[in-house]
């Protein structure tokens, strides 16, 4: 148990980042957050110097992104004037996001699914999280799991281009015309309704 630990040694940082990992595979961001914030604290200068370095990197990549994004987070917890929770999260969520991006551009695609699975504990209502995770999988050639992660995409944004797209590539490959040309009918939806 992470919580006996931490009682025992309130300053062992590597218990901290276990316990945290444990509450996000447990559904709890909340929970990893404060961890993490613990983190934050008994390291300030480690985390001040951090957010010093990076605070006029300019991202051009997606693993940059993720470290300005970090950048972000950790420099909001060292604000102690505001609630930075719901932020946290949020960030937390783009910067999973984009370390899946990068791992997935890199060839590393089971890095990104994982990524794409650890944000979407955090923010499962998110059709751009389902998109990339199905990205993800087809690179391995996993299609049924692509399929349903793009449906399940598709539940929360049913005119979802990029879901639509490539839902609709697959079934068409697989011989599933009719449904193919429904799915990409059902994208081109948005395209005319936003012009």
């Amino acid at each position: 148990n992470f919580q006996k630990a931490i009682a025992l040694d309130p300053e062992d940082i590597a218990t901290y980042d276990n316990c945290a990992i444990s509450w996000l595979n447990t559904g709890k961001p909340e929970r990893a957050l404060e961890c993490w914030q613990q983190i934050a604290a008994r390291e300030k200068k480690t985390i001040q110097a951090y957010c010093h370095n990076n605070r006029n990197l300019i991202p051009q990549d997606d693993l940059e992104f993720a470290k300005w994004k970090c950048t972000q987070m950790l420099a909001s917890w060292q604000d102690k004037s505001q609630n930075n929770q719901e932020n946290a999260q949020e960030i937390l969520v783009q910067i999973y996001q984009h370390l899946a991006r990068a791992m997935v551009s890199y060839g590393w695609y089971t890095v990104g699914e994982a990524y794409y699975q650890t944000a979407l504990q955090l923010q499962p209502a998110h059709p751009d999280l389902y998109a990339g995770l199905g990205d993800a999988l087809v690179y391995q050639k996993r299609l049924a799991g692509a399929i349903a992660a793009y449906r399940m995409g598709l539940l929360y944004d049913a005119t979802h281009p990029q879901l639509c797209c490539h839902l609709g590539h697959i079934l068409a490959a697989q011989g599933f015309l009719d449904a193919a040309i429904a799915t990409y009918q059902q994208g081109n939806l948005r395209s005319h309704h936003e012009t």
